[in-house]
């Protein structure tokens, strides 16, 4: 029986946002405004600067950490208006924890623009362009992507065996069920040959919540139509999982994508009433568990690999050493390590509502991170997150580049 706990609630960094005299400017209330010491806290040294993927590209002062706390400030120290520029700065921010792992004085930067994100929405101000078809599409649909629920299980083929009940589920996620098919398929022949088949939910599978939670959709008034407004909250879609899954008798559930891991446990205990009672596991760390345990042996691949750190396994759950236990148990496989890796890694830019917001920053990242892998020497980049993946897939094609881009799964899928 599961125990119910006490939810925790967030805190909110921004307390309101009201209309000034001016219709047309928007204010932030600073008046009962309880954690403005996180913002005062910033010590304005920009060592965030130049290892912000944004600013990287954009090279402007509004994106980057450092910078969009001074311009937070002003605005809510000094009643400025939130223009839609400043919207664009807060949105433009992929949350990769670059800044975060690097600052003198540990400021939890990501939790408050998460969080600013929400208050935004609340006030009908955010999300910044198009983000709001996030949670149109997943109110209609159930993924991102405007997919039918009935076509989420499509990619299951011969040699991936599908059970109702067990002790091991595999969470597929939006993005392999609808866009990187393959990895779907890796992960599941691989899971099926290691364990004899996986428990999946198919078309009861929902979003994990991982694009609403970093866009600040998590809980408001959604006009799905004009004029017609539905309550949204992400609480109910990690509900209708964990219970779905709760029905299935699972003891672990397995993870292909990164965030969608970084999500089941970070974000899905805050949501849900009950204790989870499954562990959840990233294909890296329960394949790498199976290579200490001398339970897996790989056939050899004579290739040179590099490796990406996504950053929702990597900074986010500090998940370094699992892939490259994998990738280094293949005989024959030369690894190469990028010059920047592990907690310094560069981001893909695809996270955060990035790619769905800003296409072509996130194409100008995903670029920079490429050549670095091409520069390395190697022939595969291989990463563990499948939203890595396909960024990285349309940059390859944008730069003409020879590089393969794959996920760990489907390097060893044949190799097994």
């Amino acid at each position: 029986m599961s125990k119910t706990k006490k939810k925790k609630l967030k805190k909110h960094y921004i307390n309101s946002v009201v209309e000034a005299s001016d219709p047309t400017e928007r204010r932030i209330n600073f008046k009962e405004y309880t954690n403005n010491d996180l913002i005062k806290a910033c010590a304005n040294c920009s060592m965030c600067r130049d290892e912000c993927p944004t600013y990287v590209v954009r090279e402007a002062e509004s994106f980057f950490a450092g910078g969009r706390m001074r311009i937070l400030r002003t605005i809510v120290e000094r009643g400025f208006p939130v223009t839609d520029d400043f919207v664009e700065a807060m949105y433009l921010c992929t949350t990769c924890k670059q800044c975060e792992d690097i600052c003198p004085i540990d400021l939890k930067y990501v939790d408050l623009i998460e969080d600013l994100r929400a208050e935004l929405v609340k006030e009908g101000i955010g999300p910044y362009g198009n983000l709001i078809g996030f949670s149109k599409s997943i109110c209609l649909n159930n993924n991102p992507y405007g997919e039918p629920p009935s076509k989420r299980a499509d990619w299951v083929e011969e040699g991936v065996n599908v059970l109702e009940k067990g002790p091991y589920a595999y969470f597929v996620g939006c993005t392999s069920s609808y866009r990187t098919q393959s990895a779907a398929v890796s992960t599941g022949r691989i899971l099926t040959k290691i364990l004899g088949g996986i428990v999946l939910l198919g078309p009861e599978e929902v979003c994990c919540g991982s694009p609403i939670i970093r866009t600040g959709q998590i809980d408001f008034q959604l006009e799905i139509e004009e004029g017609k407004f539905v309550p949204f909250t992400v609480e109910e879609y990690i509900t209708r999982n964990i219970e779905n899954m709760i029905t299935r008798d699972i003891e672990e559930v397995i993870f292909s994508c990164s965030g969608c891991y970084k999500t089941s446990t970070d974000d899905w205990p805050k949501y849900f009433a009950h204790e989870i009672p499954f562990k959840r596991t990233h294909i890296s760390q329960f394949l790498a568990r199976l290579v200490n345990e001398g339970k897996i042996q790989f056939k050899p691949l004579n290739k040179k690999v590099t490796y990406h750190d996504p950053c929702h396994l990597g900074r986010h759950r500090k998940v370094y050493d699992d892939p490259r236990t994998v990738l280094n148990a293949i005989p024959e496989l030369e690894f190469i390590e990028m010059r920047k890796n592990r907690n310094r890694s560069r981001c893909c830019g695809a996270g955060g509502g990035v790619k769905a917001g800003f296409a072509a920053d996130a194409l100008s990242i995903a670029t920079v991170r490429v050549q670095e892998a091409i520069d390395s020497g190697a022939d595969i980049l291989a990463t563990s997150c499948v939203f890595c993946k396909f960024n990285f897939l349309d940059a390859k094609k944008e730069m003409g580049a020879d590089i393969e881009i794959l996920n760990i799964e489907d390097i060893i899928v044949d190799l097994l």
